[in-house]
C-alpha cells in the first residue's frame, strides 16, 4: 500500500525544471503556486520538494477543522 501512496504522491507532484536565465526554475504543474528556483538543477528541485510538503501540511491543517465542523465532530 505504502508503495502505491509513494507512487501516487511522485506523480502528483512530479516537478518540471527549466534552465531560466541563470538560474533554475523549478515547479509542480499539477500544483497551483508553488515555484521555485536555484542556482543549481538540485537546489531548485530541493526547494520544490519542501515547498510540497509545506503545502501538504497547511492543507491537512487548515482542512480538518473544515471537515470535522462539518461532520459535527468540531
Amino acid at each position: 500500500m505504502k508503495d502505491n501512496l509513494e507512487e501516487e504522491l511522485n506523480e502528483c507532484f512530479k516537478i518540471t525544471v527549466e534552465l531560466d536565465g541563470h538560474v533554475y526554475h523549478a515547479y509542480c504543474p499539477n500544483v497551483r503556486g508553488i515555484h521555485c528556483d536555484g542556482t543549481t538543477k538540485e537546489d531548485a528541485i530541493y526547494a520544490t520538494e519542501i515547498a510540497c510538503r509545506l503545502y501538504l501540511k497547511s492543507i491537512a491543517r487548515h482542512l480538518k477543522p473544515i471537515v470535522e465542523e462539518r461532520l459535527g465532530k468540531g
